[in-house]
């Protein structure tokens, strides 16, 4: 991705589930974004949960509900 700045990467492994997730910015044409993209790996299953901001500001004052849907669902 253009512009791309990762601002936290991380990773917790159980013996029945993987996750990795990673937060970043990156530039789409001239406006940047924010994202944060989290993968549960759960048996032979992979879930793939993605949450984005228009802006960097945005995904700010959204961040309290991402997190709620980040965390809760597949687990």
């Amino acid at each position: 991705l253009a512009g791309v700045e990762i601002e936290s990467e991380s990773e917790h492994l159980t013996k029945t589930l993987s996750f990795f997730e990673v937060r970043f910015t990156f530039l789409e044409g001239e406006n940047r974004r924010k994202r944060w993209i989290r993968n549960v790996y759960w048996g032979r299953n992979n879930y793939v949960l993605i949450a984005q901001g228009r802006t960097p500001e945005d995904f700010d004052y959204w961040l309290p509900m991402f997190y709620n849907i980040m965390m809760n669902t597949v687990v």
